[in-house]
């Protein structure tokens, strides 16, 4: 039986993981510990140091039917910038199973971070108690030492992990589209640019060339979009005829013309104060008001509009890494965890007309 697999397998690491993890716990306020590597066809393994909560995510994982949000969302945003952090803290979202057993299992306020391989991508947690919020501040003073952990972690310990070792144990987590997320601005269709021409594309055609782009072939974009082969061809052919080409080549060469254009945005790279909405220092949620810094207000701003982590970087002349520190502090100064939360934060401050200083 598989559950009995992968408690088995868990077992047999479980000593070694928690042997290389006590120093972290000796020397800070985390007391649990999780990895998970996520692959390409949506499947996952995952081990933690908290025994009980293994065994609950096995069962959960095998009985679920679909997906994890909070997974799917992570992994998105993690194959977009490569990689990904973030904080679970705060009270959890009673609609999210995950968050809210982690919460019940006292494993919270949880740092969280991704990174970006060529075949799958692996998450590490660190978690703290329900109690201690002062762990997030020990989070954010120590991302070098936590990213130098990792490292050690990776090459000691987790490189032995591969999906021929641990195949039969894997388990559905994630959609398989998860790992190629279609750009913003294709979304619903979209806009694209050939030599000085508009190009007008249908959410089919955008999706279609997306996947294709990807390397997805045919008959993967159709299972994946739930069509037949021949629509999928149908569309194929329709992108080719839009776009004045014969080749499927040419099609992929200008797919990634259009995304190395940055979303068409590149006029909004001036760094103009006159850009953003906001010249009050303090923003409002739900009647509670947050004082935001220059570079805050910057990254909510650049953030609701679309922009990737990478893309906010190079608009303010800062390293990705940086803009996903401010983010975080984003998300603990005004207690929203999640980006579509920010982004309706801030429209909700702009459609009230409540303004945001720098300090």
């Amino acid at each position: 039986m598989q559950s009995t697999l992968i408690a088995q397998y868990q077992e047999s690491i479980l000593d070694h993981l928690k042997e290389m993890t006590q120093p972290l716990f000796d020397n800070s306020g985390i007391r649990t510990f999780a990895y998970r590597k996520f692959f390409r066809d949506g499947r996952s393994f995952g081990i933690s140091t908290n025994h009980e909560w293994n065994k609950w995510h096995n069962e959960h994982l095998l009985k679920l039917e679909g997906s994890i949000p909070i997974y799917e969302n992570d992994i998105r945003e993690t194959v977009i910038n490569t990689q990904y952090s973030c904080f679970r803290i705060g009270e959890p979202d009673n609609r999210d199973v995950l968050c809210m057993k982690l919460h019940d299992f006292d494993i919270w306020n949880t740092l969280c971070v991704y990174k970006k391989n060529n075949d799958f991508i692996e998450g590490f947690y660190f978690a703290g108690t329900k109690e201690n919020l002062n762990i997030i501040n020990f989070f954010l003073n120590n991302v070098v030492d936590f990213d130098n952990y990792i490292f050690y972690l990776k090459n000691y310990f987790f490189n032995s992990i591969n999906k021929d070792t641990i195949d039969q144990l894997l388990l559905p987590t994630i959609l398989k589209e998860s790992f190629s997320p279609l750009p913003n601005f294709l979304e619903n269709g979209g806009i694209l640019y050939k030599e000085g021409e508009t190009i007008l594309l249908t959410a089919r055609e955008a999706e279609c060339l997306h996947y294709f782009s990807q390397g997805y072939t045919i008959k993967e974009i159709a299972k994946t979009l739930n069509l037949s082969p021949r629509t999928i061809e149908t569309f194929i052919n329709k992108l080719k005829n839009k776009m004045g080409v014969y080749y499927k080549s040419d099609l992929i060469k200008v797919y990634f013309e259009n995304i190395n254009l940055k979303k068409f945005v590149s006029v909004a790279f001036e760094r103009e104060a006159s850009l953003l909405p906001f010249s009050e220092k303090t923003v409002y949620n739900k009647s509670i008001s947050f004082s935001l810094s220059t570079r805050e207000n910057e990254c909510l701003y650049y953030l609701s509009q679309g922009y990737t982590l990478k893309e906010i970087a190079k608009t303010l002349n800062l390293s990705p890494r940086t803009i996903e520190t401010f983010i975080n502090k984003l998300k603990i100064k005004t207690r929203i965890y999640k980006k579509s939360e920010l982004i309706d934060l801030y429209k909700n401050n702009y459609s009230q007309k409540l303004k945001i200083k720098y300090k």
